[in-house]
């Protein structure tokens, strides 16, 4: 993926991953492939994740058979995530955390996902060792989002989306996830509030495009 921002690789080896696997069924298109600044929203992301520090970036996808496909089927975000910690805990190289955005996010910027992999080196020694480990976060939303890549959080996923696979929807949740972790919650300006928005809906879509935030 070519990368066409100023890069900088951070010293906390950090995996970028970007959740495009949602079914779009609201936008009525598949939204990885909007066009955003003559680039596909799936290569923006993963120009931005890039440009933020990530050694590198893989996607989880469950349409397109180049990307990560989920391990558990129709169960959200979640299943992205434990999916493409598995496939780093299964590769050769050694990563200390992810850097996870969704595809959907046209407006983030891009210092605001380096400060997130500065706060995780900051805090390198907590990052794994904490409990099951620790994520950090804008009190803006959930995404984008630290989460280290060690075995605790793999058996923790697994744990959840198995619960969520069995009829317990509440296992599938993001938010039910973050409580079992150490969390650093980081404080954002309004100024900033618009790179949070997200777009499901041609609706959404226009918004952005139009700046109408």
């Amino acid at each position: 993926m070519q990368n066409h921002h100023k890069r900088k690789v951070s010293s906390l080896k950090t995996m970028g991953v970007v959740l495009a696997g949602g079914l779009s069924s609201r936008m009525l298109e598949d939204k990885s492939q909007l066009i955003w600044q003559g680039s596909s929203l799936l290569d923006h992301s993963g120009k931005l994740l890039l440009a933020a520090g990530c050694a590198e970036v893989v996607i989880s996808n469950n349409s397109d058979p180049r990307y990560i496909a989920d391990r558990f089927p129709d169960s959200g975000p979640l299943a992205g995530i434990d999916a493409c910690l598995a496939y780093i805990l299964n590769g050769t190289s050694e990563y200390e955390a992810m850097l996870i955005m969704p595809v959907d996010m046209p407006l983030m910027e891009l210092e605001l996902l380096r400060n997130l992999i500065h706060q995780a080196e900051l805090g390198k020694a907590e990052l794994s060792n904490s409990g099951n480990g620790k994520a950090v976060f804008y009190n803006a939303g959930r995404f984008p989002l630290i989460l280290p890549v060690n075995d605790d959080l793999s058996k923790l996923l697994s744990s959840s989306l198995e619960q969520g696979h069995n009829g317990v929807r509440s296992g599938l949740s993001i938010r039910k996830l973050l409580a079992n972790l150490d969390c650093q919650i980081l404080d954002i300006d309004k100024d900033h509030q618009s790179a949070f928005y997200n777009c499901n809906t041609p609706e959404e879509w226009q918004n952005i495009q139009n700046s109408n935030l």
